[in-house]
């Protein structure tokens, strides 16, 4: 799957297939760095949550057009206007996606103080910046 377009938010390394988001809100030291109230913690978590169940529906509609695509790729019978819409229904489904996250990350930072939002970038571009450093990395 294709890299979500930058949104302009400092939000993690790059995901690959089989691994998980930092949740930096659940992480105790950025907790502690950002003074981060149990209050804001839960809400930015119900939005991640949330956006995980809505998510579900979207995810199996990318894995479906996928599929259909790889099939197309191995068959090579089609010709390539049918090949070319459904790489378009492969793309579209996959820019929703990047469209939620992008939106997902945009409440969670509206939860934040501009303060505790500019200690995030900073923490941010101290674990993941060019270094390519991860979250042990301190």
């Amino acid at each position: 799957m294709a890299a979500a377009p930058s949104d302009g938010v400092q939000q993690g390394p790059p995901q690959g297939r089989g691994s998980s988001p930092w949740e930096w809100w659940n992480d105790a030291e950025v907790q502690k760095d950002l003074d981060l109230s149990a209050d804001k913690v839960k809400q930015i978590n119900d939005f991640y949550v949330r956006r995980n169940l809505e998510l579900r529906p979207i995810v199996h509609e990318i894995q479906r057009q996928v599929a259909e695509l790889e099939k197309m790729t191995r068959e090579r019978v089609v010709d390539e206007s049918t090949y070319q819409i459904q790489v378009m229904k492969v793309e579209a489904a996959r820019a929703r996606l990047g469209e939620s996250r992008t939106v997902m990350l945009y409440r969670m930072i509206r939860v934040l103080t501009p303060e505790q939002h500019q200690k995030l970038q900073d923490i941010m571009a101290r674990r993941f910046g060019r270094g390519g450093r991860g979250p042990s990395s301190r």
